[in-house]
C-alpha cells in the first residue's frame, strides 16, 4: 500500500497499472514472499485509491498483485535492498 493519494501515488499507478512483475509483498507476520515469476510471465499489478471519505476514513493507494502461478507464494528469506536502506537485512546473515 502506498500511503497517499496524491501525485507520486498516481504516477505509480499509472505506471504499474496492468503491468506484468514479480513483486516481493510483507504478510502480517513480517514474512516476505514472492508473487509472481518469469514461468508464468509474473503478476499483474492492479491498483486502487482509497479517497478517505467519512470521519474516520484513511485515504491511501492498494497495488493488488494477481498471479497465475500454480503454486503459493513462496516466502523470501533474503536481504531487500530499497532506496531507503535494507528490508529484512538480518535474514542475509
Amino acid at each position: 500500500m502506498h500511503p497517499g493519494i496524491g501525485p507520486e501515488a498516481a504516477a505509480a499507478a499509472t505506471t504499474l497499472i496492468n503491468t506484468r512483475v514479480i513483486g516481493i509483498v510483507e504478510d502480517m507476520d513480517g514474512r516476505f514472499r514472492v508473487v509472481g515469476c518469469e514461468k508464468y510471465n509474473g503478476a499483474t499489478v492492479s491498483p486502487a485509491r482509497d479517497n478517505g471519505q467519512g470521519a474516520t476514513g484513511s485515504a491511501g493507494t492498494t497495488f493488488a498483485l494477481e498471479a497465475d502461478d500454480v503454486a503459493d507464494a513462496p516466502f523470501y528469506n533474503g536481504p531487500i535492498p530499497t532506496e531507503d536502506g535494507i528490508i529484512n537485512e538480518a535474514a542475509g546473515v
